[in-house]
């Protein structure tokens, strides 16, 4: 707890500005960095997926609480063994062939949801229903893998 509060106190009376946010040249590609991969996470769509998986089910008659709950924790098991394997494949792929190759999958997966989101939004035909929801898996995967 001390160490906490000498933290506090020392933040209060350091003279720190924005400045030191881009001054030295590194912590300028360190500022970008976040910057570009918070951007990055918006563009890619990851929070609109997430988002709409409930309506997917949805308009896949997946309606019981029950079931809804057990696709839930697939997925969520899904995406841990994504971003595992992720982590093991970081040092064969590197950094940048994971990063492009994610960013192109979840491209695909995001304008494939969107085509079939538009053909059948009236979730008439079940079947294509059930593709999105798995498409999303497929995007929430390549996502969590990178």
């Amino acid at each position: 707890i001390q160490a906490s509060v000498d933290t506090l106190a020392y933040e209060k009376t350091a003279q720190g500005d924005f400045k030191s946010l881009v001054a030295p040249k590194a912590n300028l590609r360190r500022f970008l960095i976040v910057i570009t991969l918070n951007i990055a996470a918006q563009v890619f769509g990851s929070n609109i997926v997430s988002s709409f998986i409930g309506v997917a089910m949805d308009r896949a008659v997946i309606t019981e609480t029950r079931t809804q709950m057990i696709v839930n924790l697939v997925l969520n098991v899904w995406n841990f063994v994504c971003a595992i394997v992720g982590s093991f494949a970081m040092e064969k792929l590197g950094r940048k062939g994971m990063l492009l190759g994610a960013s192109v999958a979840m491209t695909f997966f995001l304008i494939l949801m969107a085509i079939l989101g538009a053909l059948y939004k009236d979730g008439t035909n079940v079947s294509a229903s059930y593709s999105t929801v798995a498409i999303m898996f497929l995007f929430l995967g390549s996502y969590n893998f990178a």
